[in-house]
């Protein structure tokens, strides 16, 4: 799970650079900063990946509030920094190795990147 959380984190984290005009220069052509952006962790949703590297809402929907702190609602940047710092100091071990908690987060970077989170 490690891997793919960090692997979602790091596709978020590039789409808050590339959604900046101050930092990577707006190259996605978002119609604002990512970061900014606030996300209702209460209702994540389920993500379904397909064979073409992309995922789709399952219609269902988990509550991640309890991957980022208890908090019911982060911006994009918030988000990524919490989760930043529930690493160790090499990369290896995230949210304690606890696996249902590494899937909320992977699930909530997940639906921010295929535009699948909603704000409160």
């Amino acid at each position: 799970m490690n891997a793919m959380l960090k692997a979602q984190m790091l596709s978020t984290a590039l789409d808050v650079y590339f959604s900046n005009p101050a930092l990577g220069g707006n190259k996605i052509m978002a119609p604002a900063p990512i970061g900014g952006v606030t996300v209702d962790l209460t209702k994540v949703c389920s993500m379904i990946d397909s064979s073409n590297e992309t995922g789709t809402c399952s219609g269902s929907f988990l509550n991640a509030s309890s991957a980022f702190g208890g908090a019911t609602s982060l911006t994009v940047s918030q988000i990524l920094a919490y989760a930043a710092s529930q690493s160790n100091a090499g990369g290896s071990m995230w949210y304690g190795n606890v696996k249902s908690v590494q899937q909320l987060a992977k699930n909530t970077f997940d639906a921010i990147n295929n535009q699948a989170a909603f704000a409160p």
